[in-house]
């Protein structure tokens, strides 16, 4: 039974890929019976789990979508700090206004005006 199904697997390989018999049979075995690794490494995709990959370089090579995406999330995250920073600023200006003000109010005033006076009772300087 082992022998069926391990030939059942192997023509599995055989179907998803060009490898013949021998081959597929070499690579079944190389990859430790694993029908997928022996398909993921036909295809050659990624070593890694990310999107991105490697070169000789060991620079990191990352997808049109990727970049447009970073671009996006980079965007977005200044227009947020921007907003919170002015958000900030105008709280302490707010703040700053209204101590002032209490002070105005509190200081005494060196002019008082008379329950008498009338606009008419201050003199023309023309």
């Amino acid at each position: 039974m082992n022998k069926e199904a391990n030939q059942e697997k192997i023509d599995m390989i055989i179907r998803q890929t060009d490898y013949n018999q021998e081959t597929a049979e070499n690579k079944f075995i190389e990859f430790n019976n694993d029908v997928m690794a022996v398909i993921r490494d036909y295809m050659k995709p990624a070593v890694s789990n990310t999107l991105a990959t490697t070169t000789t370089n060991n620079e990191v090579k990352i997808s049109k979508n990727q970049q447009i995406y970073k671009e996006i999330r980079y965007m977005m995250d200044n227009a947020a700090r921007n907003y919170e920073d002015k958000k900030v600023q105008q709280q302490q200006a707010e703040e700053e206004l209204s101590r002032g003000l209490n002070v105005i109010r509190e200081e005494p005033s060196d002019v008082e005006a008379e329950p008498s006076d009338t606009v008419e009772d201050i003199p023309n300087r023309e």
